[in-house]
């Protein structure tokens, strides 16, 4: 999402691409709401991707943003309530959202179910769906912040996930502007290599204490194109191409349009909030899953 968001960033002008930074981020964050509305595919000849492309020719996904200070996204720095809904036709089968960096999932395991490519055992779900589904669950910032710093070494505070997010955001909408970015009818396209973008990324990574991909072992090609509509970026399609040994070119596409329609994005009420005592009375199995997601 980090990619689309810089794609509506830069696409400000198509005529002159380096000139949009001036107004980085005015498709994106100019407005108090922002909806991002995207598809995935991936093509690929590998028994073992076969069911993630399958699943994902049968979900949608929904990125909702809104200011809880009435402002620009941009300037609520650590103060957007932020959302992403899947769905499985019209029915949601997980939401994931994110206050103060607090987080709330949703998941509906009997909806899960009817996904097509799906891994996991009807009953498996069924039994989760007993115990978590169809109900919101909170994860604490500082619950998050715990597991990231035990299993990972990191130290996260709100501010940094905040200015993380921006920093991400305009490092790749630099490396947009200053890459081979060619204006066509009704927006613009870019494409370079995939190698090329690690790297220049692999510094703003380092800097809020993640771990970069080596540019030297990533292979593959990215490409964007950017529909226009005066100065505002209203849709985009992200392409990466990986080859293989064994099975030819892999490819990952992502096609999103944006709105700003004036959608709340609220806070759940009465949800169950995990703590590491939670975990611990979940036993083992169920402490392991959600150890996982917080890790």
């Amino acid at each position: 999402m980090v990619t689309l968001a810089a794609v509506a960033s830069v696409g400000l002008s198509a005529c002159t691409i380096p000139s949009a930074l001036s107004a980085a981020q005015n498709t994106y964050g100019a407005s108090p709401y922002l909806q991002v509305h995207f598809t995935a595919t991936l093509t690929s000849t590998d028994p073992a991707l076969a069911s993630y492309s399958t699943a994902l020719q049968h979900l949608t996904f929904e990125l909702n943003k809104q200011s809880l200070a009435g402002l620009p996204i941009k300037s609520s720095l650590n103060q957007v309530n932020q959302d992403i809904v899947v769905l499985h036709g019209t029915t949601r089968v997980a939401t994931i959202m994110e206050n103060k960096s607090n987080l709330y999932l949703n998941l509906n395991f009997s909806a899960l179910t009817q996904v097509p490519g799906m891994g996991s055992s009807a009953a498996t779900l069924s039994t989760l769906n007993l115990l978590l589904g169809q109900r919101w669950i909170e994860l604490p910032f500082s619950v998050v912040a715990q597991y990231a710093h035990s299993l990972a070494g990191l130290t996260l505070s709100r501010s940094t996930i905040a200015n993380g997010e921006n920093q991400l955001l305009n490092a790749v909408a630099t490396i947009m502007a200053k890459g081979s970015a060619k204006p066509v009818t009704g927006g613009f396209v870019e494409s370079g290599s995939t190698a090329k973008l690690v790297s220049s990324l692999a510094t703003v990574l380092k800097a809020l204490g993640l771990q970069s991909l080596s540019a030297a072992k990533t292979t593959g090609t990215y490409s964007v194109s950017v529909a226009m509509s005066g100065s505002t970026a209203t849709g985009a399609t992200v392409n990466l191409v990986v080859p293989t040994a064994k099975y030819g070119n892999e490819t990952f596409r992502l096609s999103a349009t944006f709105a700003h329609q004036t959608l709340a994005v609220t806070t759940p009420s009465s949800p169950l909030v995990v703590t590491p005592a939670l975990i611990k009375q979940f036993g083992s199995s169920a402490g392991s899953i959600l150890g996982g997601a917080l890790g």
